[in-house]
């Protein structure tokens, strides 16, 4: 099993410098090597697949490199001339910004970059013991306390090997990163206040190369930061709070004149315009709030309310309706645009509108679950917490509306997550792999459909709200590289 000690900021790995190792054949067919020392060390070790590698320099730390190139090859750094034999070479580079290597023997070439690493970077190990079903990791790792509050600032993709090629650093820190279709980049922001609950709170739409294109905002309530969803006509969706008065919640041993928030989902224009909107309450009724204990009072405007629906995910269902995710109701339902009501409704109280589920080895189906999602097949994709209940999963299951059923067909557990209190993702791959953010943990894994790890993630001082795996062929390496070289010219 393959690791990389992400430690990445200040010292890049435990020892000062780093070898690095490229095999060139001779014309005897022995194999010489071509040989890189750097200090400060790369990340992670060498091996001659790997183009991209992240080091502690920066301003008053320029990187050092050592290389021996035998007979027959030949090193060039940064475009200077290609050498032979022994030589050293100091590249001085700010923090963000990157030197490129050069190797060539027999006509063939190679190219290595090396990239200083901020040292408020987030930290983690990643260890890999099969091959990845995804090219890219999109995240943004908050910390969870004050005390690591420095490394909260980044939206980063991350390669297959758990090497940093692309980030942004922000003065407030980005949270639940989204990619949108062309290749943009979303996201909102963490103020460790309730989530959404800020009326500055908005989705920021930027290119790679960080510049903003929009922003996004919902009208009449600040847009909340659990979810938005790029729609094929150009709009959004994004969720939001709308504050109620005067609810009587007596029945639930609480005030009969309360203030309760209420979930909405509003379609978003690019120009902020609002074309559609749906509200919980007009839908879903109070009886079906069942998470009371996590439903406490929050403040919004200044008014302490109850958070009786907690919307955290919403995607299309393919047919013209919305499947949405609602933790503090144990469920997830399928919408109806055009009338609003509710299709189907999985987990969480029973209904006239409740599913039969089949099979499921679980009871109950959900507990506190994120993430929402519909497969091309139509199953649906479920990251199920089961907080205070039981180990977290990620759940599929087959939706038959007209025989009104949900049938299990898969779950996918990890033995390094025990639990799950908040947050956290699942995304079934094309090549049947899950990538999953084990929510309000240390831990992202891609495990595949029977259970095999694939490779761990493991945090040391942050956690992800959500981590998207990027299929291949969506961005190329050199545009990732070039967006940083952009943001941080030489």
């Amino acid at each position: 099993m393959r690791s990389l000690i992400a430690r990445m900021g200040g010292l890049a790995v435990a020892c000062a410098a780093a070898a690095v190792s490229v095999a060139v054949p001779t014309s005897q067919g022995a194999a010489q090597v071509v040989r890189v020392s750097a200090d400060p060390g790369l990340s992670p070790s060498f091996n001659a697949s790997t183009s991209d590698y992240v080091s502690g320099c920066g301003k008053d730390r320029p990187l050092k490199l050592s290389l021996n190139a035998p007979s027959g090859s030949t090193v060039s750094v940064d475009g200077a001339k290609a050498r032979s034999g022994s030589f050293s070479v100091t590249v001085d580079l700010h923090v963000n910004q990157a030197a490129r290597l050069v190797v060539t023997s027999g006509g063939r070439r190679s190219d290595y970059h090396v990239r200083c690493l901020p040292s408020s970077f987030p930290r983690w190990r990643f260890e890999r013991s099969g091959e990845p079903q995804s090219e890219w990791l999109l995240m943004a790792p908050v910390a969870p306390t004050s005390a690591t509050a420095a490394r909260s600032h980044f939206v980063t993709i991350v390669d297959r090997r758990g090497v940093p090629i692309w980030w942004v650093r922000e003065k407030v820190s980005p949270f639940n990163s989204v990619l949108l279709p062309g290749g943009d980049i979303a996201w909102t922001r963490f103020y460790g206040d309730p989530f959404g609950m800020r009326s500055t709170a908005a989705w920021e739409v930027h290119r790679l190369d960080g510049s903003l294109v929009r922003t996004l905002q919902t009208n009449g309530s600040p847009a909340d930061t659990h979810d938005m969803e790029p729609l094929s006509d150009g709009d959004y969706l994004l969720t939001t709070y709308r504050l109620r008065h005067n609810v009587d919640l007596s029945k639930y041993g609480h005030s009969a004149h309360a203030a309760v928030l209420d979930g909405e989902i509003q379609e978003i224009t690019p120009s902020g315009q609002e074309v559609w909107s749906w509200n919980s309450k007009d839908h879903i009724g109070l009886d079906e709030t069942q998470a009371w204990s996590h439903a406490k009072r929050t403040t919004l405007g200044g008014t302490r309310a109850w958070d009786v629906f907690h919307l955290n995910s919403v995607a299309e269902d393919g047919h013209g309706g919305l499947v949405i995710s609602a933790r503090h109701v144990n469920a997830v339902y399928d919408i109806d645009r055009l009338s609003g009501n509710v299709k189907w409704k999985l987990g969480g109280t029973r209904t006239p509108q409740s599913l039969k589920v089949v099979g499921d080895p679980r009871k109950p189906t959900f507990g506190l679950q994120h993430d929402a999602r519909v497969l091309p097949d139509g199953t649906i994709t479920v990251f199920d917490n089961r907080t205070q209940v039981s180990k977290p999963r990620a759940v599929r299951f087959a939706i038959n509306p007209s025989k009104r059923t949900a049938t299990f067909v898969q779950e996918i557990t990890d033995p390094e997550a025990p639990t799950s209190g908040s947050m956290g993702s699942a995304r079934r791959l094309a090549g049947a792999d899950w990538v999953i953010s084990w929510g309000g943990t240390k831990l992202v894994s891609e495990i595949s459909a029977s259970g095999r790890v694939v490779w761990r993630l493991k945090f040391a001082d942050s956690i992800s709200y959500r981590v998207t795996p990027i299929p291949f062929g969506t961005f190329q390496a050199t545009t990732l590289r070039r967006a940083m070289d952009r943001m941080h010219p030489r």
